[in-house]
């Protein structure tokens, strides 16, 4: 499908538009970058914001307090089952209902605590142990990043739907994704996998729409000018990035494209909806020609692709490889 320019000619969907205004929504990773953006986005729109996140920037809490009782703060653990059931018991509490709209936005970009290349650090086996609620969780390593970006938007959204069942109303999950899920890197491997499992999650929940009026969808974005990239602990993924080749997509576009799944009639349940540079399409479940437009590239990736497998040859020993030339 060929990428089109932000108004599109595409027909509306039958259902009617979701009205935003008076709605309430839970917002994971709301205290920068793109669930920041979002989050300044629905409070304009008067919706009750609930955001969700370990910590706040300066701007977020800035928000908290020039806009009580619409912008409230639940500090949040996404990769615990525990904490994200106290966020959903918080909204219920201080709010006096369930959300109507649920964007389980937060997410980590393979870092060095949770990296498959890195070291794993056995510790996942050796440091089982209880989150808040009792429950058993691998502790530090283990593939955190996997509870983070996959594992905390499925169960945000079994949350949300339970939510939708108990007060018999429509509602709306958006699930962020990444051109990552249809881009394999080997410099991020954990990263990849979570994207492309949020992308077929989506999609098996496309029946829900049109029988119960609960939509779930995903937005997938590209290169976007985010702390994942910017904050300096990640400067030696900033590395992969070539400053005058590629292209940052802000994330206050990425928001607006969240908006739209949320409220417009243009994409139903299970949509997975790719945002570039000044484009939107939506990703094709098969014979999808893959992520189009600016924003998708990471030019000096290359480099660091080829120094990480020097690094597992001479792991491996030359004497080895020779065998096989």
């Amino acid at each position: 499908m060929v990428a089109t320019p932000l108004r599109t000619a595409l027909k509306p969907y039958k259902l009617p538009r979701f009205k935003l205004e008076g709605k309430t929504a839970i917002i994971t990773g709301a205290g920068h970058g793109i669930g920041l953006s979002l989050t300044k986005l629905l409070l304009k729109r008067s919706v009750t914001v609930v955001l969700a996140d370990t910590h706040l920037s300066t701007e977020a809490r800035a928000l908290l307090s020039t806009n009580p009782p619409v912008a409230l703060y639940k500090q949040t653990d996404v990769s615990s089952p525990a904490s994200l059931k106290a966020l959903f018991e918080f909204h219920r509490k201080e709010l006096g209902k369930e959300a109507d709209i649920v964007v389980p936005n937060a997410g980590v970009y393979e870092p060095e605590w949770s990296n498959f290349w890195g070291e794993e650090r056995e510790e996942g086996a050796e440091s089982l142990q209880r989150d808040a609620g009792g429950q058993m969780v691998m502790g530090g390593g283990y593939y955190k990043s996997l509870r983070v970006n996959l594992g905390h938007p499925l169960f945000a959204t079994r949350l949300a739907i339970e939510g939708f069942l108990r007060e018999r109303k429509e509602g709306r999950v958006v699930c962020v994704s990444s051109i990552a899920a249809q881009i394999p890197n080997i410099l991020t491997p954990l990263y990849c996998a979570a994207k492309a499992g949020i992308n077929h999650f989506v999609r098996t929940l496309a029946p829900l729409d049109e029988r119960l009026n609960f939509r779930i969808t995903a937005c997938a974005p590209g290169l976007v000018r985010t702390p994942l990239w910017t904050a300096p602990e990640h400067a030696d993924k900033l590395a992969w990035i070539d400053q005058e080749k590629d292209t940052w997509i802000e994330p206050e576009e990425v928001a607006a494209c969240i908006v739209e799944l949320i409220e417009g009639n243009f994409y139903k349940g299970g949509s997975v909806v790719e945002v570039t540079k000044g484009q939107r399409r939506e990703v094709q479940c098969y014979n999808d020609p893959g992520p189009q437009g600016k924003s998708i590239s990471l030019s000096r990736g290359n480099d660091h692709v080829e120094e990480l497998l020097k690094g597992l040859e001479a792991k491996l020993g030359r004497g080895y490889l020779e065998g096989f030339t």
